[in-house]
């Protein structure tokens, strides 16, 4: 019984010395320009570091929709919309010279303005390609 009237005597003067010893605390009013420019730098960064990811979350590659022909480069694709063709080269296996397909990849042009397509993936294959009507 003793030594818990001693244990509570002692907290309390424990508790007594250091609440009158202890020192206010002071907030910081100001921030200096060195931190304010720090603090933009770092919010800047966030903010294009957060745009580049979207980008390249959301980004698609070219797709190019048309016909497969031979030639004696090899397989070229005449497109639908505008009917320039393009050299093919990539992914090339499933691909048969007279099929219309739709390819997602990588457009180029070479040294002679020609246009090249590397092909990365075949999205659909749509069949044959329709005959074109002649010509009267």
């Amino acid at each position: 019984m003793l030594g818990t009237l001693y244990s509570r005597l002692l907290i309390l003067l424990l508790c007594v010395v250091l609440l009158g010893s202890s020192i206010p605390a002071q907030a910081q009013t100001s921030i200096s320009g060195g931190q304010a420019a720090g603090i933009f730098a770092v919010l800047i960064g966030l903010g294009v570091g957060a745009g580049v990811g979207i980008y390249y979350l959301v980004r698609t590659s070219p797709s190019l929709s048309g016909c497969l022909n031979s030639s004696a480069s090899g397989l070229q694709l005449e497109t639908e919309s505008d009917h320039q063709t393009y050299a093919l080269s990539g992914n090339l296996a499933s691909l048969r010279a007279g099929n219309h397909v739709r390819l997602k990849g990588k457009k180029s042009r070479d040294a002679a303005k020609n246009g090249k397509f590397f092909v990365e993936k075949v999205s659909k294959d749509l069949g044959p390609c329709k005959a074109a009507p002649p010509t009267p």
